[in-house]
């Protein structure tokens, strides 16, 4: 069993992991959820050329940031590779948050919140891992 005994790495882990589930599943329901061409044009037609390309550079970053969480997350729950693990934390976190901050979105909003507290814990935790 490696490290010292504790429970941070656990919460840690559980918050890191629901963070990027929460923001996977509110990204596929924004992907599955057509809309009619007059709701397109509404939602796009005040964007300039380059927030609609900072929207998709967001979007994609925020996707694998969602996977990262995970990974990151997993890495906790075992205790192994803490540097790793708190990087992969780090990273994932600001690319949610990159999301949230941009869409203005609640759901985006709380996942980021969750990984940063996950990100705290992670920190916390650094006697309970053996490497």
């Amino acid at each position: 069993m490696p490290g010292a005994p504790g429970r941070l790495h656990k919460a840690a882990g559980s918050l890191l992991i629901v963070s990027g589930l929460i923001a996977i599943g509110w990204t596929v329901y924004l992907s599955i959820r057509f809309l009619s061409p007059a709701e397109y044009a509404n939602a796009t037609k005040n964007l300039t050329a380059s927030e609609w390309a900072l929207g998709q550079i967001c979007g994609l970053v925020g996707i694998w940031g969602q996977s990262v969480a995970l990974l990151a997350g997993a890495m906790a729950l075992s205790r192994l590779h803490y540097r790793f693990a708190v990087g992969s934390a780090v990273v994932s976190s600001l690319a949610i948050s990159s999301s949230a901050v941009l869409f203005l979105d609640p759901f985006f909003g709380g996942a980021a919140a969750m990984g940063i507290i996950g990100v705290l814990l992670l920190r916390l935790a650094r006697p309970e891992f053996a490497s």
